[in-house]
């Protein structure tokens, strides 16, 4: 470090030596000192592509993703084939929400690369991201294909199959909500949630006793589950069955231990179950505790 100092004093318009002391610098984390440098470097040298990427690797590591934008793209005005430069500048446009930006960028980038698993990926968390879960799930089955083994991109194409059947439930659409959850559901059958959210499905399609059989298996992988054990007691009161749903309110109550903000969603439902069962005054003492 001593040695490039010298050197500068000595010679400060030797730019050989100022790009590599930046580069140094950057090595070192010494980041702010490392920016002075490239800029008085390319103050000479306009036309370096290296220092304005090296430039906006080092603001993106400092977050400032608009300043690296800026560098990248003075860079690509440079080196318009530069394939790292495209490489980061999808990441930092990726990481300011500028999803269709990003993804122009992913598609000249796995031209380049077609097989290229982590470019698949990024592509299809931006179109994650968008809610385009059709075209997320094409890629993310692709980046699977190029690496098999690879458990983050699985993580990815479970959540947007959840997130698929999330959207198509909350537009109505319940039967290809099912489809979705059971796509998710092949790739992880310990998770009682997707079980849930597949009950959930079917209740609203009119299928009670779909609904009750994964609601039962949801409880089967998560017996002391409280969040399981209350939407199985609101299904069961649903399906006219008060006393099992009274059961299941007691347990979820004991196993949850709510909130002063959730007792009166359990106690005001395990409240409705004694009133169906016509036990009024034990209703009446689950209201009271509402």
């Amino acid at each position: 470090m001593e040695e490039f100092e010298k050197a500068l004093k000595l010679q400060p318009d030797m730019s050989s030596i100022r790009f590599d002391y930046a580069n140094l610098l950057a090595d070192k984390q010494r980041y702010d000192d490392a920016i002075n440098q490239y800029k008085e470097y390319l103050n000479i040298h306009t036309n370096n592509s290296i220092a304005f990427l090296n430039l906006g690797i080092i603001y993106e590591k400092l977050g400032d993703y608009n300043s690296a934008i800026e560098m990248l793209e003075k860079g690509r005005v440079v080196a318009p084939k530069d394939l790292e430069i495209q490489k980061e500048l999808a990441k930092s446009y990726h990481l300011i929400k500028q999803y269709d930006k990003a993804i122009s960028f992913y598609d000249n980038l796995i031209a380049n690369d077609p097989d290229n698993p982590e470019l698949l990926l990024n592509k299809g968390i931006a179109f994650h991201a968008q809610k385009k879960y059709v075209e997320a799930i094409d890629l993310y089955k692709l980046a699977i294909e190029r690496d098999k083994y690879n458990e983050t991109i699985k993580d990815y194409l479970l959540k947007a199959y959840m997130s698929q059947g999330d959207s198509y439930f909350e537009d109505g659409s319940y039967r290809k909500a099912v489809t979705s959850y059971e796509n998710a559901l092949s790739m992880d059958k310990e998770n009682p949630l997707i079980y849930i959210n597949i009950a959930n499905s079917y209740d609203k399609l009119g299928s009670k006793s779909k609904s009750v059989e994964y609601y039962e298996k949801a409880m089967e992988i998560a017996p002391e589950n409280g969040d399981v054990l209350s939407s199985y007691a609101q299904t069961l009161t649903k399906n006219d069955k008060p006393e099992e749903a009274q059961s299941v309110y007691e347990k979820a109550i004991a196993v949850n231990n709510p909130d002063d903000d959730e007792k009166f969603n359990y106690y005001s439902s395990l409240g409705d179950t004694y009133y169906k069962n016509k036990n009024y005054n034990a209703a009446l003492i689950e209201y009271k505790k509402a």
